[in-house]
């Protein structure tokens, strides 16, 4: 689909540098601005808050710091704000605990961290089995006392035999981490740390004979350094040697006929212990991306590992398993938008003799699937809302519907290993938690197995899930899903709090999550817009939202807003707009297309200024889903799609609120930033502009439930406020 007409390359010159005439500053304590012109693919930009990208000018960062105190000193303003606050958090904690990253070894032992409602952070816990009592094996709160740190633990993994643990901590919101190895039996931390790593996003993988891992090293930590996020190295280390000392086992630099570009990321992963291959990949923002193998037995036996190509990214494979047989099963897009299941032959050409195992399916995408001794299980989903669970018995030719304990929305699959039938099924869904069942096959029944006793909500009964499809800009059918209390009637004094994301192929899968039902415990609409850019409908839903197509995204949001007012559910004084990360897009784009349609938006850490997120640290990996300005073929499409260049002087914007992490990997904070700056210059309304910037946090991953419930009550309270909810305008 080629966007650029020659009016809309006119009319992209006008909004990049038009007016030049001076527009009354309110409110924008002095911002810091010093103009550069860059001229891309034949269009002259003018970008007069470049010297925001220097995180090291004290203008800027004072600057972020004035807006900040200016931003919580509204929020406290607000009405509303300190009673859902305390709603908030008294949801949460109803809950006595919470789970996450459990491990369970091929010996039935479970590891996990579990944080009780008391606790700041979580610790690592240890169960013989899923009967037996607990064991605390490690508090963070221990962890380099001297420092004074919050550190958190963000990853655990086990070895095979449950003997050692991987630890990985983290402090002030970063995602890079330093890595700890615990003797389990006797709780002793070993004397090495592994630092530079980020296991919570690349995981890491033990060796099969339980002597130590291979884990992706990054050479420099500093987020604002421009080699950040570059020529990283997978590598392998051995217990109790010296981590300083890399053995690199993949990389651009020990491996240069694989042709890694610098901002791959060279992961290498072991499925099962007794895997005949190891596996490395050129990791990315990418589904699809260069796969490797080498012979376990091969592994660091000679100075260079001669890795074989398994499959190249072009080749629509997404992931898969080794099976025993030398064979590799496998999910793939070629020619199967909906995904299919395959199995093939390894050779040392590649993959050949290539046999469909579960064929794609009309109207349902596979979304997951693993192989156990018995069969091959795996998922689907039709609009990303309403998922199935299959089986494949081994040696059968019939797939068996297996019917689900209760109604799901999302499945996700738990297995220890190929030569094991065991499987836990994760369920959940808009308005239930997520479940963890054990599925026993030979009875066809599903057993509850939870670390922690379910909770139960009974405020949330008497609401309603409503999944429709509404038409968009092209007449092609979008999924919403809908939230409200059973007695909402249509009215256009509704708030209605709209949500999407639309990137990388991710759905928006159901999900619960007490803070965005107390949207709809305030009276209002939660509205889940599944656009183009995801993966609700398979692959060409993902590419229909991508690079040239990206317009679709914010397009069909804007569809599901003129929808929900034309049917009367709300009016454009009470619609207001959420995202984060790569949904700044689409929610910057749709405010900066109909700013008359929205009363509020927000954006968590959003993507607002893609052009030059490219010469930021991880951007010219995220090139592969935006495309560059390097690129002829889509350097316009990339200039089309950032919000911050399509802010125009001399307009009624929005009320808007922006956060931004000064820790964080993937969105530095200059790109929300420079966006509030511009839009404090450029908006003639008197709506509020806010700019809140954790100077403690970084993405939002890891953070504590206190920091989460003022974030998004902050958010919401915003929200409420600027759409008319009478319980959060101030008092006449």
């Amino acid at each position: 689909m080629k966007i650029f007409s020659i009016t809309t390359i006119v009319v992209l010159s006008f909004l990049i540098f038009g007016c030049e005439e001076d527009i009354e500053k309110k409110d924008n304590l002095s911002i810091p601005s010093v103009e550069v012109e860059d001229l891309y693919c034949g269009i002259k930009i003018k970008d007069s808050y470049r010297n925001f990208e220097n995180l090291k000018d004290t203008a800027v960062v004072n600057w972020f710091k004035n807006q900040t105190k200016r931003s919580k000193e509204f929020i406290e303003t607000i009405p509303g704000y300190k009673d859902l606050k305390n709603r908030m958090s008294q949801l949460e904690k109803r809950k006595e605990s919470s789970i996450s990253n459990l491990r369970v070894t091929n010996q039935d032992e479970y590891f996990y961290l579990k944080k009780n409602k008391a606790d700041k952070s979580y610790k690592v816990f240890f169960k013989q089995n899923i009967n037996s009592n607990e064991v605390l094996l490690f508090d963070p709160a221990t962890y380099k006392k001297e420092l004074q740190k919050d550190y958190v633990v963000n990853y655990i993994k086990p070895s095979w035999d449950g003997e050692f643990l991987a630890i990985s901590l983290t402090s002030g919101g970063s995602e890079i981490s330093e890595m700890v190895f615990m003797e389990t039996g006797t709780k002793q931390i070993l004397s090495n740390t592994i630092t530079n790593c980020w296991p919570s996003e690349f995981g890491l993988t033990w060796l099969p004979d339980n002597s130590g891992v291979i884990y992706l090293h990054l050479p420099t930590v500093d987020n604002t350094s421009n080699d950040f996020l570059l020529n990283t190295k997978s590598v392998l280390y051995k217990l109790n040697n010296d981590p300083k000392k890399l053995n690199i086992i993949l990389s651009r630099e020990t491996h240069p006929e694989l042709n890694l570009n610098p901002e791959d990321f060279p992961v290498v992963y072991l499925s099962n212990q007794n895997d005949k291959y190891f596996y490395g990949f050129a990791g990315g923002s990418s589904g699809y991306s260069n796969t490797f193998y080498v012979d376990s037995n091969d592994l660091g036996k000679t100075d260079k590992i001669k890795w074989k190509t398994l499959f190249n990214g072009d080749s629509g494979i997404s992931y898969g398993n080794f099976l025993d047989d030398d064979y590799y099963l496998y999910v793939s897009s070629k020619n199967a938008s909906n995904f299919k299941i395959e199995k093939a032959k390894i050779t040392d050409k590649g993959l050949v003799d290539k046999t469909i195992i579960v064929p794609e399916q009309p109207d349902e995408v596979i979304t997951d699937f693993q192989a156990t001794k018995d069969g091959i299980y795996y998922t689907t989903s039709k609009n990303g809302v309403e998922a199935k669970l299959y089986f494949l018995s081994k040696g059968s030719d019939k797939t068996n519907n297996i019917k689900l304990p209760i109604k799901s929305g999302r499945i996700r699959l738990d297995i220890k290993g190929l030569e094991y039938g065991d499987i836990w099924v994760n369920i959940r869904g808009w308005l239930n938690d997520s479940r963890r069942y054990y599925y026993d096959l030979k009875n066809d029944k599903f057993i509850l197995q939870e670390i922690i006793e379910p909770i139960e909500y009974p405020e949330y009964k008497g609401f309603v899930v409503e999944e429709i499809e509404i038409a968009s800009h092209d007449g092609v059918k979008v999924p919403v899903s809908l939230i409200y209390k059973e007695e909402l009637l249509k009215n256009k004094n509704t708030p209605i709090l709209f949500y999407g994301y639309g990137a990388y192929g991710s759905s928006i899968d159901p999900f619960f999550s007490t803070r965005y039902l107390s949207w709809v415990e305030e009276g209002g609409v939660f509205c889940v817009v599944h656009v183009r850019g995801g993966g609700e409908k398979g692959e060409e839903w993902h590419k229909a939202g991508y690079k040239s197509t990206k317009p679709n995204t914010w397009k069909d949001l804007i569809s599901a807003v003129e929808y929900m007012i034309k049917e009367g559910y709300t009016s454009n004084k009470n619609t207001a707009v959420f995202s984060s990360s790569a949904g700044g897009i689409l929610v910057g784009r749709a405010m900066t297309e109909r700013p008359d349609l929205f009363a509020a938006s927000m954006i968590r850490v959003g993507n607002l200024n893609p052009y030059r997120r490219e010469f930021s640290p991880n951007g010219a990996n995220n090139a592969k889903e935006y495309g560059s300005i390097k690129d002829s073929l889509t350097c316009k499409d990339l200039l089309y799609m950032d919000p911050y260049l399509h802010l125009k002087p001399n307009t009624k914007y929005p009320a808007t609120f922006l956060t931004a992490g000064m820790n964080d990997a993937r969105i530095l904070p200059w790109i929300p930033g420079k966006f509030a700056a511009r839009l404090m210059e450029y908006n003639t309304s008197t709506k509020p502009v806010l700019f809140d910037v954790d100077f403690d946090g970084g993405h939002g991953f890891g953070e504590s439930d206190e920091k989460g419930i003022i974030e998004y009550a902050s958010i919401f309270a915003f929200g409420l406020s600027q759409t008319g909810h009478p319980d959060y305008q101030p008092k006449k």
